[in-house]
């Protein structure tokens, strides 16, 4: 007789072996973490400056935008984003020392 619930079975043994991989991933790239946070932390300026301009665009395309939808960039809210993102980005990066 076969067993109704025998995807439970698989279920929780491909749970538990990807919970393992998960650990064990998580145990052994640490270092990889400490990258991560590295470059964040080195390019927090332009990591800012992307976020306010992400928000700008998006400020701009709710209360500005394009009243005939014929506006590549404000017609859409994505695409606002986006490009107030590079553009907040490129310019607060223009801002960080250069270190020799």
């Amino acid at each position: 007789m076969v067993c109704r619930f025998s995807f439970l079975k698989i279920f929780s043994n491909g749970y538990l072996f990807h919970w393992k991989i998960f650990r064990t991933f998580a145990e052994n790239n640490g270092s990889r973490m400490e990258k991560v946070l590295k470059f964040a932390k080195k390019e927090a300026l332009t990591i800012i400056g992307a976020a306010a301009g992400a928000v700008g665009g998006f400020l701009y395309w709710r209360y500005v935008g394009c009243g005939t939808g014929t506006c590549p960039i404000t017609s859409s809210p994505y695409m606002s984003t986006l490009w107030g993102g590079l553009a907040g980005g490129l310019l607060f990066s223009a801002f960080k020392k250069n270190k020799k």
